[in-house]
């Protein structure tokens, strides 16, 4: 008996996911189940997208880099994800080629959103430089610009799940799934996963290397509902939680 752990490791911290497969069974093997309805996969799915957007943001990105959302002027509102999608590579460009003028590269993560109004709002993670703010503003030119540092404690988990965000509404003709749009830059690198089969019959104790703290809002332990076998996932980062407010 045993089991597949596979870790990814970042600036930030380390993901890791465990698992059994049909290759290597638990104790008592599979747990009853049905094939997954569509909605379960969706789930499965969206989880995928989230996690690879988490791990971009940990590998690529820092907490003093920007978060910014961008609006339109309800005048100058595109009539569809295309045209919105054309507004924002040319903002893009424009940004692009300041930042090349400071000798940098620019990085971007972004995902477009249409609002139950028509109003669409583009979010967007950029790398800071020197003068960032002053150029995200002069750059986009149709609306109101809201940019804030990053300082987002646990690896960026609710950050990746804005991004990734599927948003619903219903209206008079029943539910409409508004449009959304989540894209990145090209230059960014996504961190080396590492497998390992651990010689096991369940999933053993986590153990915390020095210096890093087990985020306790990641942790999950249940089934997978694809394959029915019992399934972990969990984040490892650098440093200590910060205490809260009561």
């Amino acid at each position: 008996m045993a089991y597949t752990r596979k870790w990814w490791t970042t600036p930030q911290g380390i993901m890791v996911e465990e698992y059994h497969s049909g290759k290597r069974p638990p104790p008592g093997g599979r747990h009853p189940k049905t094939k997954p309805t569509p909605e379960e996969m969706e789930k499965v799915n969206l989880r995928a997208k989230r996690r690879g957007a988490q791990l971009l943001l940990m590998n690529n990105f820092r907490k003093d880099d920007y978060f910014i959302t961008l609006t339109y002027r309800k005048e100058q509102r595109p009539e569809d994800i295309g045209k919105c999608c054309r507004d924002v590579a040319n903002f893009l460009d424009r940004v692009r080629r300041q930042y090349q003028k400071h000798g940098q590269d620019l990085k971007w993560i972004r995902n477009i959103e249409q609002g139950p109004k028509g109003g669409w709002h583009i979010h967007i993670v950029v790398n800071r430089i020197r003068d960032t703010d002053l150029i995200i503003r002069r750059a986009w030119k149709a609306g109101g610009v809201n940019a804030a540092l990053l300082y987002e404690e646990g690896g960026y988990t609710k950050l990746a799940e804005y991004l990734t965000k599927t948003t619903h509404y219903t209206d008079e003709a029943g539910e409409k799934i508004l449009r959304t749009s989540y894209s990145r830059s090209r230059n960014l690198v996504m961190p080396k996963e590492c497998k390992k089969v651990m010689k096991s019959r369940t999933f053993r104790k986590i153990r915390i290397p020095p210096g890093m703290y087990l985020d306790k809002g990641t942790l999950y332990e249940g089934l997978n509902p694809c394959t029915g076998y019992p399934y972990r996932y969990y984040l490892l980062l650098w440093g200590k939680p910060e205490r809260r407010l009561e």
